[in-house]
């Protein structure tokens, strides 16, 4: 089946918010669709999400890393961003602003998302295997539960060791 490239760009970056939650928590579920019910009739949006796993909690900094993760992820997808990055990245860079609100300056800001946006980049290129066959499952099936998922980034990252023929 043939995507379109803002279908792989939505995979590719769902695939980064789920890589780097991952790291941090068990997910329940990811996605590249949502069903939206509206007069009785139901409509097949494309829109990503992720859901943390029933009583998950992760800090604020992993937080700040899984909300970049995705505008970062799909800046390295082989497309490279869409029209609707910037829209998707100013919804994650809400969520960002918020969480820090009160906590690190104006000052800060700067050197403190730099620092945060270049780890999660190390990390994305390090784990760019995983990001990819997450990204492949996405299009392919449309949700994931967060058993999927970490099946797909382990048996990843156990070939990519050399621990699986």
């Amino acid at each position: 089946m043939r995507y379109t490239r803002d279908q792989v760009r939505t995979a590719y970056h769902e695939s980064g918010h789920a890589l780097i939650a991952m790291h941090y928590t068990h997910i329940s579920s990811v996605g590249v669709e949502r069903k939206i019910k509206r007069g009785g009739q139901t409509f097949t949006v494309p829109s990503g999400w992720l859901h943390f796993g029933r009583g998950e909690k992760v800090s604020l900094e992993e937080n700040v890393s899984i909300s970049l993760a995705g505008p970062a992820a799909e800046k390295m997808c082989p497309f490279g961003p869409g029209r609707g990055f910037y829209q998707a990245s100013r919804a994650d860079m809400k969520q960002v602003e918020e969480a820090l609100k009160g906590i690190i300056t104006e000052d800060e800001w700067d050197e403190y998302m730099d620092e945060r946006r270049s780890a999660v980049e190390r990390m994305l290129r390090h784990h760019w295997g995983e990001v990819k066959a997450l990204a492949k499952a996405l299009l392919k099936h449309k949700r994931l539960t967060g058993r999927q998922a970490e099946m797909i980034a382990g048996e990843v990252w156990e070939k990519e060791k050399g621990n699986i023929e």
